[in-house]
């Protein structure tokens, strides 16, 4: 022992008395630091070993997607078990193969791997899904409950990135090439951003500070876990569903169709999914009847959920049903998500549309909250399909005709946006037309004027809770000013040159 300080002590002298340490504890600390290497061995094994199964996990799930690209879905299915199995919490294999049952209609299968899903991480996706497969094997009362927690899903996913509801409204997103009734989603709201899509490019205020997010138009926006998706025509022609990201402006395609006949005249986000309209591009001189499809967030998962016969406009999604007007027979019709069980709900073979020009076609607003909002015989009339009760809104005096009808998110009031004159702009030319926005109760009572502008082109009208937005023209700029429904007060949120 004594050899041993000895020999420590001419290669070191030791100047610290309190740093002696018996020749013991130095074996013990030895002991300590080789432990503590191996530990750090040990882990460095097991972490590559959960590195390597990562990387075979992504590879499986990218020879999955492969297969089912090439329409190969048994080898699909394989590889997605085999996924599974190298990582046994992910929801993701079990979510894909569920899917993939469900569109062969082996129900049992889809149910069982859905709920594996579940299990494991529940998505509004999965419990569609799961709300699909119990609707294919005729279990009415579980598809119920199963599209109950997806709408649960949704409100709870949604609240993580913004308060409103996930996607955009019905009465936003309510669409049309005739002179009226215009809205599109030409706006969208989530926490302060109020997102507006001008001539050529998308941009976002907070009424105080605006933001250009990309250089094209887009349509139909939708808000949904954190990102933007909108719908945008290709210069070549054909269209195109686009997800940005507003925090670092990265632009992502979701979908792309190169045929210039073809354009997408509405889309929603809705239970994780994007539904959308495809139609003859020339809807003014050709008016051809559409088709209704959906497809994942990624784009991928595109199903057709009606083939044939969609009227372009006056489609709408509410507590899990699509309402649409079928084209040839002029009724108003709803369906389940996936295009089963249309039943009729209102007729328009007979009808004149709601306004002074005395134009025939069929029209619907939308559908919100479990009320159908439509204009027939020049009304506007609210059937509400629990009680099967209808009220109509009469135009206010002195004023020419109606232009687009929103709500707010209780219920309690309407908002209509009217022509206060026979118009002579329509779009044409500089000429200021003059238009007014009302608030009236939900019984379409107790009118009251808000606010009143002029624009050279056909404004458009949103809702956001007690707030309305209206986007219009003053010759040479474009301007979305903010409403607020109680006191009339109104902001500029964008003051934008039309050449921007």
């Amino acid at each position: 022992m004594i050899n041993d300080y000895e020999e420590t002590e001419e290669l070191e002298p030791i100047s610290d008395p309190n740093s002696y340490k018996p020749a013991g504890q130095q074996k013990n600390n030895n002991k300590i630091i080789l432990l503590v290497v191996i530990l750090i061995a040990a882990a460095a094994v097991v972490l590559g070993y959960f590195d390597i199964r990562h990387i075979q996990y992504r590879k499986k799930i990218e020879q999955a997607a492969a297969y089912q690209d090439a329409g190969k879905t048994d080898q699909a299915k394989q590889a997605y078990k085999e996924a599974a199995a190298l990582q046994k919490r992910n929801a993701y294999p079990y979510t894909q193969l569920g899917e993939i049952y469900l569109d062969q209609g082996a129900y049992n299968q889809a149910i069982k791997y859905l709920k594996l899903a579940n299990d494991r991480e529940g998505s509004s996706e999965t419990y569609t899904a799961l709300g699909d497969a119990y609707t294919g094997k005729g279990d009415a009362q579980k598809a119920a409950a199963a599209y109950k927690k997806a709408d649960k899903q949704t409100d709870t996913e949604t609240n993580q990135y913004q308060k409103e509801k996930a996607g955009n409204t019905n009465g936003n997103l309510e669409f049309s090439y005739t002179d009226i009734c215009v809205t599109g989603g030409h706006t969208v709201k989530s926490g302060k951003w109020l997102y507006y899509t001008s001539d050529d490019a998308i941009y976002r205020s907070n009424g105080k500070k605006t933001e250009k997010l990309q250089n094209n138009y887009g349509q139909f926006l939708n808000f949904y876990n954190g990102c933007l998706y909108y719908e945008c025509d290709l210069e070549d022609g054909g269209c195109g569903i686009y997800k940005l990201n507003p925090e670092n402006k990265k632009e992502e395609t979701v979908y792309e169709n190169s045929d210039a006949s073809k354009s997408i005249e509405w889309m929603k986000v809705y239970r994780g999914r994007i539904y959308y309209v495809v139609a003859n591009a020339d809807l003014i001189d050709n008016l051809q009847p559409g088709s209704i499809h959906s497809m994942k967030l990624d784009g991928s998962g595109k199903k057709t959920v009606v083939d044939s016969d969609v009227y372009y406009n006056s489609v709408s999604i509410d507590n899990g049903h699509i309402y649409y007007i079928k084209h040839s027979q002029r009724e108003y019709v709803r369906t389940d998500l996936n295009g089963s069980n249309s039943e009729d709900v209102v007729s328009f073979s007979d009808g004149l549309y709601a306004n002074n020009r005395g134009a025939r076609e069929p029209r619907v607003v939308y559908t919100d909250q479990d009320h159908v909002i439509y204009w027939l015989d020049k009304k506007i009339h609210v059937l509400n399909l629990k009680t099967d009760k209808t009220f109509d809104i009469e135009q206010p005096d002195d004023v020419f005709g109606y232009e687009q009808l929103n709500h707010d998110s209780d219920g309690k009031y309407y908002y209509l946006l009217t022509d206060d004159e026979q118009v002579t702009g329509r779009g044409k030319g500089n000429h200021l037309d003059r238009y007014s926005v009302w608030r009236l109760d939900s019984d379409g009572t107790n009118y009251k004027k808000l606010y009143s502008f002029e624009s050279t082109m056909i404004p458009c009208q949103s809702a956001y809770g007690d707030k309305i937005c209206v986007n219009y023209y003053t010759g040479a700029r474009q301007k979305v000013d903010v409403i607020d429904a109680e006191t009339g007060k109104a902001t500029t949120y964008i003051d934008l040159p039309r050449d921007n």
